[in-house]
């Protein structure tokens, strides 16, 4: 019974994380509609499209089977950031223009939560430390960006930090229930 209930609430947030894609991929089309300053092309809809697609994919191969409602929610989040991060870079850049050299610093947070994935084997302890990481390398380089000078938005480099941090402490919670589920399960 309850590993129906969990697959029940699996079902749902896959068809959440579906349309909210879908909803993202309409609204380019909807500002420019309402706006001319959004000016979007087949290919800029095409490698959104991609992108969206990557993320959802991701999500259904790499959260599949986990029991962990925190886990699931910490994999979510942290694949929406990762999207934003590269999404934000391509299109504005969050130093400068896109064009920035300066922005590949924040390629290196998506290294590190690549890196730091592969090393836990996406085990929700592994992850929470891994995603403090990343969390401290975006307060890094925007840190580097305050003393060379640059440009940048600096609430929107606090929002990553914290939504970084903020997937930590999901991987760490989602940590705690699993132990929990395996004993109940035993």
């Amino acid at each position: 019974m309850r590993a129906n209930v969990l697959s029940v609430g699996a079902r749902r947030w896959r068809l959440v994380v579906w349309c909210a894609a879908l909803a993202l991929l309409l609204m380019p089309g909807l500002a420019m509609k309402l706006t001319y300053m959004v000016q979007w092309n087949k290919y800029d809809f095409a490698v959104f499209a991609s992108m969206l697609a990557g993320a959802c994919v991701a999500y259904e191969l790499l959260a599949r089977g986990r029991p962990s409602h925190f886990y699931r929610a910490g994999f979510g989040l942290g694949l929406l950031g990762a999207f934003l991060l590269v999404w934000l870079n391509l299109e504005v850049g969050l130093i400068g223009s896109e064009s920035d050299p300066a922005n590949l610093m924040f390629g290196g947070v998506l290294l590190i939560g690549a890196a730091g994935a592969a090393v836990a084997r996406l085990q929700p302890r592994g992850m929470s430390w891994t995603l403090a990481a990343m969390a401290g390398a975006q307060a890094m380089a925007a840190g580097i960006g305050v003393v060379m000078g640059w440009h940048q938005p600096l609430v929107l480099q606090a929002l990553f930090v914290m939504l970084w941090g903020a997937c930590a402490l999901l991987f760490r919670r989602g940590d705690g229930q699993l132990g929990r589920l395996q004993a109940q399960a035993t």
